[in-house]
């Protein structure tokens, strides 16, 4: 269990993607709206200019993203990616019944964020 929440924290780390001028944050948002939409189960619900929102998982196991685009100092952008899978926890916050499962399943998909933005800037 330490090696996925390990493996968890090195793809939110991942996930977390600067980008320097308007332009690319532009043609970098977009991308990954189709991002989002490819590794979720669930639809894109809401998409502005700083929020993208997939619908909350309604079945165990299921995975959604979401993402923010927020200022950083010194006039760029960070481009941060989630993700939530319904059963991961348990009320109490500790691992659920899938935790193993949907940590794959969210930290996978957060590890390769970069790569995929990178390869279609």
């Amino acid at each position: 269990m330490q090696k996925l929440e390990t493996t968890l924290a090195q793809a939110r780390s991942a996930a977390e993607v600067p980008c320097a001028d308007q332009t690319t944050c532009d043609r970098a948002w977009l991308a990954t709206r189709v991002y989002v939409e490819a590794n979720s189960d669930m639809k894109v619900r809401y998409m502005d200019e700083g929020a993208i929102e997939t619908y909350t998982p309604i079945h165990t196991g299921y995975v959604s993203f979401y993402a923010r685009r927020v200022p950083t100092s010194g006039g760029g952008m960070m481009i941060l990616l989630g993700g939530v899978c319904r059963g991961m926890y348990d009320s109490d916050g500790k691992p659920g019944p899938v935790y193993a499962d949907c940590a794959t399943k969210v930290a996978v998909p957060e590890a390769k964020f970069r790569g995929y933005l990178n390869a279609n800037l």
